[in-house]
């Protein structure tokens, strides 16, 4: 019988014991496998992903119109018939082969299954769990995910979601409408034209899918339907198989709290905890610096040197993203104007990848008017800065994301 199950505590401490290893969970016939190394976490899948999966994940991505070929290519090679770890890393084999797909390429594809993956983990409230040796099949050593930040970010996603409970209780929910007339003669916001296509739609597409349709994330449709559900105007049907089978979203909050439970497979020794607890007072932050001038990085160096952080400067910015999976950041300076891939766009890449959305970016910038253009246009940094600046300024702008005293940083 499965026992009451937090995934935040379990996943809290095995990151806090530094495992390295797997938790396998198991709820009724489906089963999640978490990788980490050293507490963080690698990937993240489950038994039921499935080509499906893939589909929603290479549409997210913006594979477009090859998706369709690509799913079939794998169809043709037996691939419809696998679920599970096995089948993820057989699907990345073949679209590395088949599509010479390049290393951050494979990368953004685990992290979209992983945070699938997640997703339905995070919602479990009852399960068994056991850790495991086992290599995973579908890890690559470049990525990886900062269990903190992960946290962080799930627990706000089930707390926002939870005011649609209980009319909406999964992303895979098809919402349709019974009567065209009454969306017809409705005059709304920005969003009609989502209303429109819900309705000739007539049930066919998922939350999710719509999402990816019409560019907004999961959570804009569905604080977009949830009144036309209360009003009846729209109803959901089921989830499709084998998206039917996920536990549903967890209207409850009692599970998004840390009881701090001793963890099946895992020891904690009391040098541990005190080391952990140096570290705490002691917290050093990464910060990388981006920008082609080595001027720039020599300024940033000597403004930011101190026992507090530890910098990462990069002067290639197409070579950058690799290297930040590899460093995972606390917070990212980056040039809005350099060859190749420029600040802004490196943002809006970042962002995209569950890895990063957490991750605080500061565009800086000696052209003023590029800082204007890029907050007219909604750009997805947390900052920005205009050069030149002083260390005032700078470590200002750094404390609002990061706890980074002036006095603690060494001007030479």
């Amino acid at each position: 019988m499965e026992s009451t199950f937090s995934p935040f505590d379990v996943l809290e401490k095995a990151a806090n014991s530094h495992y390295t290893g797997q938790l396998i969970i198991n709820n009724q016939d489906i089963t999640w496998i978490l990788d980490l190394s050293a507490g963080n976490l690698k990937s993240a899948v489950h038994s039921l992903q499935s080509l499906a999966s893939i589909e929603l994940c290479l549409y997210s991505l913006g594979y477009g119109q090859k998706t369709p070929i690509m799913i079939e290519g794998m169809t043709q090679q037996g691939l419809n018939l696998e679920k599970g770890e096995s089948f993820i890393g057989k699907a990345i084999s073949w679209l590395t082969k088949e599509y010479n797909l390049s290393i951050l390429e494979q990368i953004k594809i685990i992290n979209q299954l992983t945070q699938d993956a997640l997703e339905s983990f995070f919602a479990l409230t009852k399960a068994d769990y056991h850790t495991s040796q086992n290599k995973s099949l579908v890890v690559s050593s470049e990525q990886g995910f900062n269990v903190r930040r992960v946290l962080k970010f799930w627990r706000t996603q089930k707390q926002a979601w939870q005011k649609f409970s209980p009319l909406i209780s999964s992303p895979h929910q098809r919402p349709y409408c019974p009567n065209l007339d009454v969306v017809k003669k409705i005059s709304t916001s920005k969003y009609s034209h989502l209303l429109l296509k819900i309705a000739q739609l007539k049930g066919k597409a998922s939350i999710r899918q719509l999402s990816i349709l019409m560019k907004l994330d999961d959570y804009q449709v569905a604080e977009f339907i949830y009144p036309y559900l209360r009003s009846k105007v729209l109803q959901l049907h089921a989830p499709l198989p084998p998206f039917d089978q996920l536990p549903e979203l967890s209207p409850s909050s009692q599970y998004l709290k840390v009881k701090n439970p001793s963890l099946k497979g895992l020891k904690k020794s009391s040098t541990l905890s005190k080391t952990q607890e140096t570290k705490e007072i002691n917290k050093s932050y990464k910060i990388v610096c981006i920008d082609d001038s080595e001027t720039v990085l020599n300024t940033f160096k000597r403004y930011l040197t101190s026992e507090k952080t530890e910098l990462f400067m990069l002067s290639n910015p197409t070579l950058a993203i690799n290297k930040l999976f590899e460093i995972k950041p606390d917070l990212l300076l980056v040039d809005i104007a350099m060859p190749g891939i420029n600040g802004d766009k490196l943002s809006k890449i970042l962002k995209r990848s569950s890895a990063f959305q957490n991750l605080p970016i500061i565009i800086v910038s000696a052209d003023t008017n590029k800082i204007k253009d890029a907050k007219a246009k909604g750009n997805v940094a947390n900052d920005f800065l205009s050069k030149p600046f002083s260390q005032d300024d700078l470590i200002s702008i750094i404390n609002k994301h990061l706890k980074l005293e002036k006095e603690s940083c060494v001007e030479t």
